[in-house]
């Protein structure tokens, strides 16, 4: 069920639960917590938390074998980028990848998405409150050039790590807010406040299945 979209949809396996244009923010003083609820979809105090990987060990991460150097060097890149977030790290594989990397061209990749013209990626993500994300799938179409191929895999790497949501905040521009190409330059490195969410999305004391508040109590005791 398709959950929102920026230049592509991301799409959470097994909800029917349409991603909102905004979530109900957390305090303005706290732009690393209200980012993360944002990103990861927290907005009632029934909600629990399921975008955060829970797997022991390194993630596999898994290129179709016909991905071009160009998206292979994007997507590694991203890779690089998010090892200093806390993140998980990634085990390079041929088969059998928990992540795995599309590149398709842009007849094919229509098809894929024929409903949305101005698409040219698209995350899949597999998760559930009491395992996390355990499985994500994502499409590129070959027709992106240097920045924006850059910004697009690291958009999508944030997705598959638990950003589903497009947190954006007035005056800021982030790699994972909607649509930041705006006439200025395409940012394609996380900001400050990027990495500081995912720093605390995957700190000892964050866990799947988390309510709001349990969140929140934990961002309270959380330290950069």
């Amino acid at each position: 069920m398709a959950l929102g979209g920026c230049e592509g949809s991301n799409l959470f396996v097994g909800s029917e639960t349409i991603l909102p244009d905004t979530a109900s923010p957390a305090e303005e003083a706290e732009p690393v917590l209200r980012f993360v609820e944002e990103g990861t979809l927290l907005q009632a105090p029934s909600d629990r938390l399921r975008f955060r990987w829970e797997a022991e060990g390194p993630i596999r991460f898994q290129f179709d074998p016909s991905t071009p150097a160009q998206e292979r060097a994007a997507f590694t890149r991203a890779l690089e980028l998010l090892a200093d977030t806390g993140v998980p790290s990634f085990l390079p594989v041929q088969t059998g990848g928990e992540i795995i990397v599309r590149a398709l061209p842009p007849e094919v990749y229509r098809e894929r998405d024929s409903t949305r013209p101005w698409s040219f990626s698209r995350t899949f993500v597999t998760a559930s409150e009491e395992e996390g994300i355990t499985e994500v799938e994502i499409l590129v179409s070959l027709e992106l050039s240097l920045p924006v191929l850059e910004r697009a895999a690291l958009h999508a790497m944030g997705h598959a790590m638990g950003i589903m949501g497009h947190p954006a905040f007035p005056g800021d521009r982030y790699v994972m807010a909607a649509r930041p190409e705006d006439g200025r330059p395409i940012p394609t490195t996380l900001s400050t406040v990027e990495r500081d969410a995912l720093r605390f999305l995957y700190s000892p004391d964050v866990r799947a299945g988390m309510t709001l508040e349990e969140i929140r109590e934990a961002y309270r005791a959380w330290s950069p």
